[in-house]
């Protein structure tokens, strides 16, 4: 397994603060609003060239402003998805599976031990049961 790349990281808000977050990329830092894939609760992603870097995605639990409250998870772009799992099994890490289809992206999801989320993004892989 080699980690490639930081892929994205999500913030997730209550809808009316996540438009001020979408704004604030848009209009601060040139992102552009583009493809998502259907996936559950609503959201955006917004662009950077042809890169997905943020993911904004509604949570009305998430009411503090402190910004920690916010970072979902981290994502990184990687080659290997069952070599990673069955190092993930070996260290007794829990992990969850997701397939999207329509863009053919095996994700993995575990926390570190600080608790935050990590996703890895394996394009065109499938793991092997």
């Amino acid at each position: 397994m080699e980690v490639k790349y930081l892929d994205h990281f999500n913030i997730r808000a209550p809808k009316g603060q996540l438009s001020e977050v979408k704004d604030f990329y848009i209009d601060i830092l040139g992102f552009k609003v583009g493809f998502r894939p259907k996936l559950s609760g609503p959201g955006q992603w917004l662009y950077a060239g042809s890169n997905a870097m943020v993911h904004l995605s509604e949570d009305e639990n998430r009411t503090s402003r402190k910004g920690e409250d916010f970072l979902d998870h981290i994502a990184m772009r990687c080659v290997g998805v069952n070599e990673f799992a069955k190092k993930l099994n070996k260290y007794s890490i829990q992990y969850r599976l997701a397939y999207i289809p329509e863009i053919e992206i095996t994700q993995l999801f575990f926390k570190d031990p600080a608790g935050v989320t990590i996703e890895l993004n394996f394009t065109g892989e499938k793991l092997l049961e």
